[in-house]
C-alpha cells in the first residue's frame, strides 16, 4: 500500500510541475527582415548565390565583393507584396569614383501594416503602423 501511495504522489507531483512553454518564436532578433530574399534572381536560385560576376547590382546586396566599376550609375528597385498587409523591398544605387573606388548605397524596408492600438481592457485608441528600415553604404 505504501508503494502505491508513493507512486501516486510522484505522478501527481510530476503533473503539477510547471514546464516552460513558448507559444511564439518571433521577437528574438532585431532586423530579421535583412535575411529576406531581395531579388527575383536570388529567390529563383533558392535564396543562396555563388560568386556570379556578371555586373548584376542586385547580387552586390548579398555579396559586396561583386561591386565593380561597370555598375556605375545603376539603380535597382524592388517591392514584394508579402503575406497579408506585410510589404518589403529595397532601393540600391551604385556609383564609381576614380580616387575612392566603387560604392553602393542601399535602403531596405519592411512594413508590417496597421495594428489596432488598445489597452488591456480592450479600449481602442486608433491604429498604429509598424515598419523597419535599414540604410547602408558599401
Amino acid at each position: 500500500m505504501k508503494i502505491r501511495t508513493g507512486f501516486i504522489l510522484i505522478i501527481i507531483f510530476t503533473l503539477c510541475i510547471k514546464a516552460p512553454t513558448y507559444s511564439q518564436i518571433g521577437g528574438d532578433n532585431t532586423y530579421e527582415f535583412l535575411n529576406l530574399t531581395n531579388s527575383a534572381r536570388i529567390a529563383a536560385m533558392g535564396g543562396n548565390i555563388l560568386a556570379i560576376k556578371d555586373n548584376d547590382i542586385n547580387l552586390s546586396l548579398a555579396n559586396p565583393s561583386l561591386i565593380t566599376k561597370n555598375m556605375h550609375n545603376n539603380l535597382s528597385l524592388s517591392f514584394v507584396d508579402y503575406y497579408t498587409d506585410v510589404n518589403y523591398g529595397f532601393a540600391l544605387y551604385s556609383r564609381s569614383f576614380k580616387e575612392l573606388g566603387n560604392f553602393t548605397a542601399a535602403m531596405q524596408f519592411i512594413d508590417y501594416g496597421q495594428f489596432t492600438y488598445a489597452d488591456e481592457s480592450g479600449e481602442q485608441y486608433g491604429a498604429i503602423g509598424v515598419s523597419e528600415y535599414a540604410f547602408y553604404i558599401r
